[in-house]
C-alpha cells in the first residue's frame, strides 16, 4: 500500500515538469490580413502620388501655353524671337505695314506698337530694310529735316549719313518741300529719299527684341 502511493507521487512530480510541445494544429500562423492591408496602403499611396504629379504637370503646361499665346502676359519677347508678322535682323525686329498713310500716321502706328520708324545704322541694315520695302517699292523710315531744312536727322537725334551710296540717285533734292524720309527699292532708284510728308505710303517699324 505504501509502495503504490510512492509510485503515484513520483509520477505526478514528473508530469509537472514535462515541457509543453505544441501540436501541428496549434502552431502560430502568420497574420496574412495585416500584410494585405499594408500592401494595399502602399498601392493607394503610390497611386495618389502619381495623380498629384500628373496634376502638377498639367497645370505647368497650361500656364506655359497661356503665356506663349498671350503677348500681353509677357511684354518682353523671348530671346532671339519676334512676334508674328515681324522679321528679325541682328538684335532688332522689323514690321512692314499692310496699310498706307502719311509719315505722321506711320510714326504714330509704330509708337503704339512699342516701336519706332526704322533707323538705319549700317550698310547691312540698309540692304535688309530695302528687301522689306521691295514689294511696296517705297516705305516711310524714321528721318526728317523738320528742325533745319536740308539737315537730316533720325528720330533718336543722330544725323543721317551724307554718304551718297545710302541715298537714291540725286537725293535729297527737296523738291517741293519734301521734309520726310522714305526708302526706295526700285531697280533704277533705290536708297534714302526725301518725300512729301502727306504722301500715303507703307512704313517700317523697328524695335529691339526686349521691347
Amino acid at each position: 500500500m505504501s509502495r503504490r502511493s510512492d509510485e503515484i507521487e513520483m509520477h505526478i512530480e514528473t508530469s509537472e515538469y514535462q515541457p509543453y510541445l505544441a501540436s501541428d494544429t496549434e502552431k502560430i500562423v502568420p497574420d496574412c490580413t495585416t500584410n494585405s492591408k499594408r500592401h494595399l496602403h502602399l498601392v493607394f499611396l503610390s497611386i495618389g502620388l502619381l495623380c498629384f504629379l500628373q496634376a502638377s504637370l498639367n497645370i505647368s503646361l497650361r500656364l506655359g501655353w497661356k503665356e506663349s499665346r498671350d503677348p500681353t502676359s509677357s511684354p518682353n519677347l523671348t530671346k532671339r524671337e519676334c512676334y508674328t508678322s515681324w522679321q528679325m535682323f541682328s538684335a532688332s525686329c522689323y514690321y512692314i505695314s499692310m496699310l498706307r498713310g502719311n509719315w505722321q500716321t506711320g510714326h504714330q502706328d509704330c509708337l503704339e506698337r512699342r516701336a519706332h520708324l526704322v533707323i538705319v545704322n549700317n550698310r547691312q541694315e540698309l540692304d535688309f530694310v530695302m528687301r522689306l520695302a521691295r514689294e511696296p517699292t517705297a516705305a516711310w523710315i524714321g528721318m526728317n529735316d523738320f528742325k533745319r531744312e536740308g539737315f537730316w536727322r533720325w528720330l533718336d537725334g543722330t544725323p543721317v549719313t551724307r554718304d551718297s551710296s545710302y541715298w537714291a540717285p540725286g537725293q535729297p533734292d527737296d523738291a517741293g518741300g519734301e521734309d520726310c524720309g522714305e526708302i526706295r527699292a526700285q531697280d533704277n532708284f533705290s536708297g534714302f529719299n526725301d518725300y512729301n510728308c502727306n504722301t500715303r505710303l507703307n512704313w517700317i517699324c523697328e524695335k529691339t527684341q526686349n521691347d
